[in-house]
């Protein structure tokens, strides 16, 4: 907040299998109220990753468009928003997002520093998505492996059987 004001910051994370959104609440001042349900594909988030660069919401009160999360917005009183992408080169990860309570919020120096921002989560958010995905694939070969140690220990006790019967 020293370095760019915000009253509510939040987070959409992206699936590309699915082509679904998860939303997050990462901060917000006021009540606790969950986050919109991400379903349409002419939504924010979803406008956000195709066009893959920043959107300024100079004031929301204004805004025609993505009326779901503008309703929302609306309702924690915010009044200004500065939408990232999240990106790797390997994939879109989500969106990030700033508002603030006060209208026209979000110049071009803060939506430069804010990009540089949503870079870096972008890449943390990858590399915890691929650590899972490592931790699974571990899990797994480690399965396997202890399957075949049994089908070998088990082949070994059967070898000195010739008899079908005794087997």
């Amino acid at each position: 907040r020293t370095l760019v004001p915000f009253s509510f910051l939040g987070l959409a994370l992206y699936d590309e299998r699915t082509r679904s959104v998860e939303p997050f609440v990462l901060e917000a001042t006021g009540a606790a109220a969950p986050p919109p349900t991400l379903s349409s594909p002419e939504q924010l988030t979803y406008w956000v990753l195709e066009q893959n660069a920043p959107l300024v919401i100079p004031d929301v009160a204004q805004e025609r468009r993505f009326a779901e999360e503008i309703a929302y917005l609306r309702a924690r009183g915010t009044a200004s928003a500065c939408c990232l992408p999240l990106a790797t080169p390997q994939r879109k990860v989500g969106m990030l997002i700033a508002g603030s309570r006060d209208p026209h919020v979000y110049p071009e120096g803060d939506v430069a520093f804010l990009s540089l921002v949503a870079n870096q989560v972008a890449l943390a958010i990858d590399d915890a998505v691929n650590f899972e995905a490592l931790q699974a694939s571990v899990r797994l070969e480690r399965q396997r492996l202890r399957d075949l140690n049994a089908s070998d220990a088990l082949l070994q006790a059967l070898s000195p059987a010739l008899d079908v019967r005794e087997t």
